[in-house]
């Protein structure tokens, strides 16, 4: 279930973008492959064979002025200017990739990921999400039983997980310069925890939703501190560091490219790649509606308006009035799109369709190539699949078999769907 409770102010000034994926709390995430697309403009066959020729800084002038798009093409260029592309590339302060907490706490295995590895070193600037952090996420086993939930502060064997987890970061992204751990759950005081032991050479912040400072409280707002660390600091003791509230982040989240895939997993892995696509934009269609009706009443002009809901009368008379209200009363859902908006949303209909379509054909391929249950066609499908989990470096998850694979759990639900 999706609750749209942090789709974030100002939304609907933005391009309606219906590409994008959605969180299940309404932030959009941009993928990779979107973040680096070319402008849908002319395309030119004009070319600047001079540009070679240029001084070295002026040609380092011109690339300064280049956009993301233009820059990852840039990369696959000459030495000279692949390499100054690159830094710009990755440099640029406004863009924030993101990973998944769980695969970090999971040990960080090549295998247990399908995004690009190589990418990951260049990465500067990273939001690391996490699904409810808790006192728990950071305990063995053992630890589990005996503590005390009243008692706030962190055991030894939570500390050293958390170093342990700060390692990973280190080990998968040599090259931060800034890291968010970020939650849709408010518990500051633990995160501050956990901030304060990442690396101090990098700067560190926490980003939370919180609820708004005004009814309706189910709106919720991303909240940031920076960890601002002092000459005195040690942040492997339980030293409390001095954290600032800083404005959180205006721009989507990048999705970082996958890595190639290879084989029969490779297979499933592209599926579920594919899925994942088509549910995060399944999930943002409701965002962009809600901004086009905000976009038809109040970009360029000011017209106050309606809910459409019976019996509700509440009238909209300033943005974000409209999607505060859709947050908490769903209305949005049986408010007309205004007619300007409508050929745009058929269209992705359509097309979104097509997506829908194209994953049951890939999914009854896979399963035609892997035969059917107790079949010799299944048994080779499945010997290959544990040769490769067990083979294949870009699937290593540090000396666990075949069978202790997660990505064979997923690929034996795949095969083997159990009722319920």
């Amino acid at each position: 279930m999706v609750w749209y409770s942090a789709i974030p102010s100002g939304n609907w000034r933005k391009p309606i973008n219906l590409n994008l994926h959605c969180t299940l709390h309404g932030e959009l995430r941009v993928p990779f492959a979107q973040h680096v697309s070319l402008p849908d403009t002319p395309s030119s066959n004009a070319s600047f064979p001079q540009f070679t020729l240029l001084p070295l800084e002026l040609q380092l002038k011109v690339i300064y002025y280049c956009d993301q798009s233009t820059l990852f093409q840039l990369i696959h260029t000459s030495s000279f200017i692949r390499a100054e592309a690159s830094k710009l590339f990755f440099s640029n302060p406004e863009v924030f990739y993101w990973i998944n907490a769980k695969w970090l706490l999971e040990g960080a295995y090549p295998g247990y990921t399908v995004h690009d590895l190589n990418f990951m070193m260049r990465v500067e600037h990273l939001v690391i999400e996490f699904s409810w952090m808790k006192e728990d996420t950071w305990m063995d086993p053992a630890e589990r039983t005996a503590w005390n939930y009243i008692d706030k502060v962190l055991t030894t064997g939570m500390l050293g997980n958390i170093r342990k987890f700060w390692s990973m970061v280190q080990l998968r992204f040599p090259r931060l310069k800034r890291v968010t751990i970020s939650d849709d759950y408010d518990r500051s005081g633990l995160y501050w925890k956990v901030g304060e032991m990442g690396p101090t050479d990098i700067k560190v912040f926490v980003a939370l939703r919180q609820g708004g400072d005004k009814y309706p409280y189910r709106r919720l707002e991303r909240r940031l501190w920076q960890r601002m660390v002092t000459s005195q600091a040690d942040t492997h003791t339980d030293t409390k560091l001095q954290w600032e509230k800083r404005p959180p982040w205006c721009e989507p989240l990048i999705t970082m490219p996958y890595r190639r895939l290879h084989g029969l997993v490779g297979k499933f892995q592209d599926f579920y790649i594919r899925q994942d696509h088509w549910y995060g934009q399944d999930q943002s269609i409701r965002i962009f509606k809600i901004a086009a009706v905000e976009k038809y009443h109040f970009d360029g002009r000011h017209c106050s308006f309606r809910c459409s809901v019976q019996d509700c009368n509440t009238v909209f008379q300033q943005p974000e009035e409209y999607t505060t209200h859709a947050i908490d009363t769903r209305h949005d859902e049986m408010h007309p799109l205004p007619e300007s908006f409508k050929h745009l949303f058929a269209k992705n209909d359509k097309r979104h369709e097509q997506l829908k379509e194209d994953l049951s054909k890939r999914r009854k391929h896979i399963l035609e190539q892997c035969g059917s249950e107790g079949s010799s066609q299944r048994q080779a499908a499945m010997k290959e699949i544990m040769h490769q989990l067990e083979n294949n470096a870009l699937l290593s998850a540090q000396g666990k078999s075949a069978s202790e694979h997660k990505w064979w759990d997923i690929i034996d639900s795949f095969l083997y769907p159990r009722d319920g």
